[in-house]
């Protein structure tokens, strides 16, 4: 005697989700964990802020002036100033 099989149901199609928009802007995006303390200061400074600004833009700015005392902004370093390897 034959086994009886149930009729196969038609595979469900997934929705197609529409096309992501290019972002606005340029280069790579980092994530990072703050510490609470950090955060909260953080977070105080950017609603201080006048006028309004984000916090990527907060951290831009900071990481620019960090690197530049430390002599790694503006990037890439002029041919010149370039440490030499041997």
């Amino acid at each position: 005697m034959p086994l009886m099989t149930e009729p196969e149901k038609p595979k469900r199609k997934k929705p197609k989700k529409p096309p992501r928009k290019p972002p606005k802007r340029t280069g790579k995006p980092i994530t990072v964990w703050l510490p609470e303390r950090l955060r909260a200061a953080l977070d105080a400074y950017v609603e201080a802020s006048r006028p309004r600004t984000t916090q990527t833009a907060t951290v831009e700015v900071s990481l620019e002036e960090f690197l530049s005392q430390a002599g790694f902004w503006p990037w890439p370093r002029p041919a010149a100033e370039a440490p030499v390897t041997e």
